[in-house]
């Protein structure tokens, strides 16, 4: 149940424009528009330099997602099609994602971590004839009926491929990706996220967070959770350039993220609820700064300490909470805090609808709740999965 403090102004967001191209044929036109500035950087640790960082151009990843898409056409993949991507964080990962879309097709994250009783379930229950991995995660996946097309860090497989990019037409409803839900309350769901709310999903959160070229946004959640959804495409289709740090399985401490920050210049990252608590206690304990760079931080995911919040506002950095489901695009809410009075008690609400969305406090006779009462939160709009 959500109480009212939690929820400002319910109902339906300010009617914006939403894209309805598909997301890879907004990226390809950031491609157009920046051709040679960096689109996504691996990072490597906080001690190696940027010049030594593996790293792609807006016009690089167009073109090698170009040349994915057209071997994946050979392999029969098309409309609707799902293709496994077991990839570790890094610009074969930002390739693997374009060109899957650029094939008309949609990516289904495997994480090599997976037990291989869990990939076997993904892999069958997808239907996905196909899996982009890598030489060093491939020997993780279950053997199976699915063919291996597989990325070196060269790319050199794609050399031969064809330059331009391949016509397939894909509608704003079509299937971007399927994400998993954990199976906490049974077998896992593959939620088919689509295109239009993927992009509705890109604009709306790069709007809030002010993000554009000349930015820089530190990717950190598994591409196997609906939260890196909003890490990635935001970030790629708003040209700015995308860290990914590949980090999912264990957080590092607080002191070597803050080394991170501060040698790859981060603009701004999206941390659980949980790590933001170790960040903010660690910056109140040691008397420590974020870098400069950072203009914002994004959190969602558990019910934030006020006392920390409170702590946190010294900083003068804002915080912009999020809240929502897999099957809303990871989002429904946002709050930023620094475009709203803070509450006295430090108490941090899960905001408004994000653009072209409608939220809603129900009761169980699926009623608007009283003022003041609690409800349950309904969600509605382009941000809604298949």
């Amino acid at each position: 149940m959500i109480a009212p403090q939690d929820l400002l102004n319910p109902g339906l967001s300010p009617g914006t424009s939403c894209d309805t191209a598909g997301v890879h044929d907004v990226f390809a036109r950031r491609a157009r528009e920046h051709p040679g500035t960096t689109a996504v950087a691996s990072v490597a640790g906080p001690d190696t330099a940027w010049a030594d960082t593996e790293r792609l151009t807006f016009a690089e990843l167009d073109a090698l997602a170009d040349r994915l898409a057209h071997r994946l056409t050979a392999l029969g993949v098309g409309i609707e099609s799902r293709v496994g991507i077991c990839v570790e964080p890094s610009v074969g990962l930002a390739v693997a994602i374009l060109g899957i879309m650029k094939a008309g097709a949609a990516f289904v994250p495997l994480d090599p971590d997976y037990p291989a009783a869990r990939l076997s379930h993904l892999l069958e229950h997808s239907g996905a004839a196909v899996v982009v991995a890598q030489p060093e995660t491939a020997a993780r996946l279950p053997h199976g009926d699915a063919e291996l097309l597989l990325l070196d860090a060269g790319f050199t497989e794609l050399a031969g491929e064809p330059a331009p990019p391949p016509r397939v037409e894909v509608g704003p409803d079509s299937t971007a990706c399927v994400i998993y839900t954990s199976g906490s309350t049974g077998a896992p769901k593959g939620v088919l996220i689509t295109h239009r709310g993927l992009t509705n999903l890109a604009q709306a959160a790069a709007g809030t967070f002010g993000l554009g070229p000349g930015q820089r946004f530190l990717q950190l959640a598994s591409v196997s959770f609906s939260a890196a959804l909003e890490e990635i495409f935001p970030a790629l289709l708003s040209g700015a350039t995308l860290l990914m740090a590949g980090y999912h399985r264990a957080l590092p401490t607080v002191r070597h993220f803050l080394r991170i920050l501060e040698r790859y210049e981060v603009t701004g990252f999206e941390i659980t609820t949980a790590y933001w608590h170790q960040l903010a206690d660690e910056l109140a304990e040691s008397g420590r700064r974020l870098p400069d760079t950072v203009r914002w931080v994004v959190m969602g995911g558990d019910r934030v300490r006020p006392d920390r919040v409170l702590a946190w506002r010294e900083s003068g950095i804002p915080l912009i909470h999020v809240y929502g489901p897999t099957e809303s695009t990871a989002t429904a809410t946002y709050h930023h805090s620094g475009r709203t009075a803070p509450r006295a008690d430090g108490l941090l609400p899960i905001g408004t609808a994000i653009d072209n969305t409608d939220v809603r406090l129900l009761d169980g006779d699926l009623l608007p709740v009283a003022r003041g009462d609690a409800g349950e939160v309904f969600v509605a709009g382009r941000a809604l999965a298949r």
